[in-house]
C-alpha cells in the first residue's frame, strides 16, 4: 500500500485527479491506472491487478466510504467489467473500464 500510495502521489509520475467526478468514473481511473501501472496481461485478454487491496483500501485512495466501494465494485462486476475475488481484481473489459475513465457520464 505504501508503494501504492507513494507512486500515486509521487509528482514525477503520472497523476491522478480522483477528487472530481462520480464515484464510478473515479474507481474506474483508479482502476484503469493501477493495471497500466501494476496490471499482468492474462492470456485471454484480461488484466489482472496483483495488489491485494481491501475495499476500504480502494475507498480510502478514493476518499470515499467502503460502502460505495462496494456497490462500484459490484456494477462493474455485474456488468462483466471485472471480476473480484477476495481482494484481487481482474479487469475483464479493459476497452469498456477505459471508456468509463475516460467520459464523465
Amino acid at each position: 500500500m505504501v508503494e501504492l500510495t507513494g507512486k500515486l502521489r509521487d509528482p514525477d509520475s503520472r497523476r491522478l485527479d480522483l477528487s472530481s467526478g462520480s464515484f464510478l468514473h473515479r474507481l474506474a481511473r483508479l482502476l484503469t491506472t493501477l493495471a497500466t501501472d501494476f496490471g499482468r496481461p492474462e492470456e485471454d485478454g484480461s488484466v489482472a491487478i496483483p495488489l491485494r487491496l481491501s475495499q476500504q483500501e480502494l475507498a480510502s485512495l478514493l476518499g470515499a466510504s467502503r460502502e460505495s466501494a462496494t456497490r462500484g465494485l459490484r456494477l462493474l462486476r455485474e456488468q462483466g467489467i471485472i471480476s473480484t475475488r477476495y481482494r484481487n481484481i481482474v479487469i475483464r473489459d479493459v476497452s469498456v473500464l477505459q471508456y468509463i475513465a475516460d467520459n464523465e457520464s
